[in-house]
């Protein structure tokens, strides 16, 4: 174990020298040639935070097409938060239902609704909201369940049996985009699915554009003020893209240690644990001799060789991604 620890460091190390090649901050942002400031949005703010979910229990292995209206008018099992300002109610939702029947919640539901901003050009489309959909199951920030149900009546449900309070929060956050921050998702697919960037390193980038609020976020990374108001103004931004590999390592299950905690055993459902996983792993990153500063980029300065750079240095998934593959609409 310590020999493949030093060959693994030693490996690292040797990149080190060839990062300054591989950032160009003169190539301009060509590897993005189709990026529009008309698709992309800025400077609009979250819709209201409220959000209505509810935790029960239901038999068997498979998981119903219930709703949350269904839930509260039946006399089901359940423990629900209306138009709560958060999920972080959720863990003592949680102990009361054991407290109240005698057995443990493996449901939580959450009602998603997309059209609730404010402002309609930020409402995601029917196309956008099936590519998020099937966008995050392919990278693990959705389980692969998740489906049809959901697009049609807004319904997210979430199975807790053997859930870690970081990916269950990964999977409520994901979902929770389409209703607080649609501009996030729409961003997103405009980098994703028309540009062909990296899933993980666009995730970065569009949480820098637009995300208003790091505390409802699943990286710590938000929207610096002065916002941007095009991506010329946004491509100088630093950005850490060693959340990239942070988030992509703790949703492949390269990171046990940091997601042992259950949901007795955690603390509330709240951002900080999820990002505080996530910079372990960052951290986790500099061995080697290999900066962290080395992660901090441009958009304009992020080439191919730099994405497949930055998973080079993921020492439990080294694959260099495809990233122009576009992803399939896939839902079942």
């Amino acid at each position: 174990m310590y020999k493949k620890r030093t060959k693994i460091k030693a490996a690292i190390a040797a990149k080190a020298p060839a990062i300054k090649k591989l950032l160009k901050p003169d190539v301009g942002i060509e590897v993005l040639p189709h990026l529009d400031n008309k698709r992309l949005l800025f400077e609009h703010s979250h819709s209201d935070y409220k959000v209505s979910y509810a935790v029960y229990h239901e038999d068997g292995p498979e998981i119903g097409e219930t709703t949350l209206d269904d839930l509260l008018k039946s006399k089901t099992s359940r423990v629900p938060a209306k138009d709560h300002a958060c999920f972080s109610r959720f863990r003592t939702m949680y102990e009361e239902f054991e407290r109240e029947y005698g057995k443990k919640p493996n449901r939580v539901l959450y009602r998603c609704d997309h059209d609730l901003h404010h402002h309609k050009e930020c409402h995601t489309t029917e196309e956008e909201r099936v590519w998020w959909v099937n966008a995050c199951k392919k990278h693990k920030l959705m389980p692969s369940y998740i489906g049809k149900h959901f697009l049609k009546t807004k319904n997210f449900i979430v199975s807790l049996n053997g859930i870690t309070m970081n990916r269950l929060y990964v999977y409520l956050c994901s979902a929770r985009y389409i209703q607080e921050e649609p501009f996030f998702v729409k961003n997103m697919y405009h980098l994703v699915n028309d540009n062909h960037l990296d899933f993980f390193v666009a995730f970065v980038a569009a949480s820098g554009m637009c995300i208003t609020n790091s505390g409802h976020h699943i990286i710590d990374t938000s929207r610096r003020y002065p916002f941007p108001q095009s991506i010329e103004s946004f491509a100088s931004n630093i950005l850490d893209f060693g959340e990239a590999v942070g988030l992509r390592k703790l949703l492949n299950g390269g990171a046990e240690k940091v997601q042992t905690k259950k949901i007795r055993e955690a603390g509330g459902l709240i951002a900080y644990g999820t990002q505080e996983s996530i910079r372990v792993l960052n951290n986790a990153l500099s061995q080697g001799g290999l900066s962290r500063e080395k992660f901090k980029s441009t958009l304009k300065s992020i080439t191919p060789e730099f994405v497949d750079f930055l998973y080079t240095c993921d020492k439990d998934h080294g694959k260099k991604p495809n990233t122009n593959r576009k992803e399939k609409h896939n839902v079942r």
